[in-house]
C-alpha cells in the first residue's frame, strides 16, 4: 500500500510531455518570406454531396497596403485554389493582403470561374476589411478570447453587373487549447482558434508554429450548410537569407561597407604601386665582333683557312670580321661581305 502513491507520481509525471503545458502561448506571429508556400487539400460537403480539391498560398510580396485611410505593413498572398465536381469545375484566383502584426486578413480580392463543359461564367470579388478581420491576437494564448469588430466593404462583379455593399461585423474569438492533428503533411500540434460571426457562420483554424501558419481550417456556412474544410498537405518554406543579411535597410548598410571597403583596398593598392621603386633597367651586353673562328695558314698547296671548330655552321671572317654562315663540311669559303676566299682545312 505505501508505494502506491509512488507509482501514481511516476505515471503522472510520464504523461507530462504528452500534453501540452498550462497556460501554452506563441508570443510573436512569424516572419514570412517571399516564396514561403504551402498547399491543402480541400473537401467541400453540403446535402448535395461532397467535391474534392486543392489549395495553394504563396507569398508573393512584402510592403505596404493602403487601408482605412492609414498605411499597413503587410504580406501578399497568392492564392489558387480549384475544386470539381457535378460536372463543373471551379478555379478561384485570388490577392490576399496580410497585416504583419497579427496575420490578419486587410484586403482579399478574388476572381472565380466556373466551368461546366464549354460555358464557363466569371466573377470578381473584393473584400476590405476596416481595420482587419481580427482572427489572430498575438501573443497567442490558450483560453483566451476576443471580439473582432470591423467594416467590411464588399464588391461583387458580374459579367454584366456590379454589387456594392458596407456592413460592420463582430465576431467571437476564442483560442482553445492545442490539438495534435494528423494531417496528410504529418502530424503537427496546433492551437484551435474559433471564429464565429455574428450571422452563424463558424470559422476554425489550426494555427501551428511549425509551418509558421496554418494546419488546417474548417468553414461552415450554416445558411446552406456547407462545409468546407482544409489539410495542409505540404509545407515549403523559402531559403533562409544569409545570416549577414536581415533585413532591407540591413542589406544597404551592407553593401555600403563593402563598397567603401573595395574602394579603400584599390587606393590602398594604387598608393603602394607609386612608392614601390622601380627596378633598374638591365644593360644589354654590347658584344664586340666575333671572334674569327678560322685563318689563314701558309702551305705547301698555297695559303689555306683553317677552321677552330670543323663543324660550325656560322664563321666570322678575319679580313671583314662579319659572320656568315656555311655549310657543315665544306672544305672552302668565300666571305659574302668583302669577297675573301680561303680553304677550310
Amino acid at each position: 500500500m505505501g508505494r502506491a502513491p509512488f507509482v501514481a507520481a511516476i505515471l503522472v509525471l510520464l504523461l507530462l510531455p504528452a500534453a501540452a503545458p498550462a497556460g501554452a502561448r506563441i508570443d510573436s506571429p512569424p516572419e514570412w518570406r517571399v516564396g514561403d508556400r504551402w498547399d491543402y487539400n480541400m473537401t467541400v460537403s453540403n446535402q448535395q454531396g461532397t467535391t474534392y480539391g486543392n489549395l495553394t498560398q504563396e507569398v508573393a510580396a512584402a510592403g505596404t497596403v493602403r487601408v482605412g485611410g492609414r498605411d499597413v505593413l503587410s504580406y501578399t498572398l497568392s492564392s489558387k485554389q480549384t475544386y470539381w465536381g457535378y460536372g463543373l469545375r471551379t478555379t478561384t484566383n485570388s490577392r490576399i493582403y496580410i497585416q504583419k502584426s497579427d496575420l490578419c486578413a486587410l484586403i482579399i480580392n478574388t476572381t472565380t470561374t466556373t466551368y461546366f463543359g464549354e460555358m464557363n461564367s466569371t466573377a470578381s470579388t473584393e473584400l476590405r476589411y476596416n481595420a482587419s478581420d481580427g482572427r489572430y491576437r498575438f501573443p497567442l494564448v490558450e483560453g483566451d478570447s476576443w471580439t473582432a469588430a470591423y467594416e467590411l466593404g464588399r464588391k461583387l462583379r458580374l459579367e454584366r453587373s456590379m454589387v456594392e455593399e458596407s456592413r460592420n461585423v463582430t465576431a467571437a474569438v476564442t483560442v482553445e487549447s492545442p490539438e495534435r492533428l494528423s494531417l496528410p503533411a504529418g502530424r503537427f500540434l496546433a492551437y484551435k482558434v474559433t471564429y464565429t460571426y455574428d450571422s452563424g457562420n463558424v470559422t476554425t483554424y489550426w494555427y501551428c508554429d511549425a509551418v509558421r501558419g496554418e494546419a488546417a481550417r474548417r468553414e461552415l456556412d450554416r445558411s446552406t450548410g456547407t462545409l468546407t474544410v482544409y489539410e495542409l498537405k505540404g509545407y515549403h518554406p523559402a531559403p533562409a537569407p544569409l545570416p549577414i543579411i536581415g533585413s532591407d535597410s540591413d542589406k544597404a548598410l551592407m553593401l555600403g561597407l563593402i563598397s567603401v571597403a573595395l574602394v579603400v583596398a584599390a587606393l590602398a593598392i594604387l598608393a603602394m604601386r607609386r612608392r614601390a621603386p622601380k627596378a633598374p633597367k638591365q644593360k644589354k651586353e654590347q658584344s664586340g665582333p666575333a671572334a674569327p673562328e678560322f685563318h689563314f695558314e701558309h702551305t705547301r698547296d698555297g695559303l689555306q683557312m683553317k677552321s677552330v671548330k670543323p663543324d660550325i655552321m656560322s664563321i666570322a671572317c678575319p679580313a671583314c670580321h662579319r659572320v656568315f654562315k656555311t655549310p657543315a663540311g665544306a672544305k672552302s669559303v668565300r666571305c659574302p661581305f668583302c669577297g675573301k676566299e680561303g680553304k677550310l682545312g
